[in-house]
C-alpha cells in the first residue's frame, strides 16, 4: 500500500480525513457486498493516493491520509463486533445500514471512491 500518515495542509482549511474505517465501510457500501478482499482494498488505497498525487478531485483541500496495513488490522481488530478478518478477506458482521452513517466520508472522497468502483468493478 501507499505511504500512511501523509498530511497535506496548505491553508487553514479543515482537512479531509482518510482512514481505514472510512475506506473499508464505504467500499463495502459502494460494492454492495458483505466482504472485502484485501487486494481490492489495496487497489482503492493506491487509487486514492494516486488521485491525491495527481491533484484530482480534492482541489487543494488538505488531507490526512492515515492508511497502512497496520491501521487496517487495528481497525478490524478494534471493531471486532463489526468486522472479521478471515484469511485475506474482511467480512462485515453487521448490516451496512447499521454502521454506514458513522463512517460518512467527505463528499470529495466519496466521489473518488465512486469513481474507483465504476472503473474497477468488483
Amino acid at each position: 500500500m501507499s505511504n500512511s500518515n501523509v498530511t497535506m495542509t496548505p491553508s487553514g482549511q479543515q482537512p479531509i480525513v482518510i482512514n481505514a474505517e472510512i475506506v473499508i465501510v464505504n467500499l463495502l457500501r459502494e460494492d454492495r457486498e458483505t466482504y472485502l478482499p484485501i487486494y481490492r482494498l489495496q487497489q482503492l488505497v493506491d487509487y486514492i493516493f494516486k488521485q491525491l498525487s495527481d491533484g484530482r478531485y480534492l482541489d487543494g483541500t488538505p488531507v490526512v491520509f492515515d492508511i497502512s496495513f497496520d491501521s487496517i488490522e487495528r481497525t478490524v481488530m478494534y471493531n471486532n463486533n463489526v468486522f472479521e478478518l478471515i484469511g485475506r478477506t474482511i467480512h462485515l458482521k453487521k448490516d451496512i445500514k447499521e454502521i454506514d452513517g458513522k463512517c460518512k466520508p467527505d463528499p470529495k472522497l466519496e466521489k473518488v471512491i465512486k469513481a474507483f468502483c465504476l472503473s474497477n468493478a468488483a
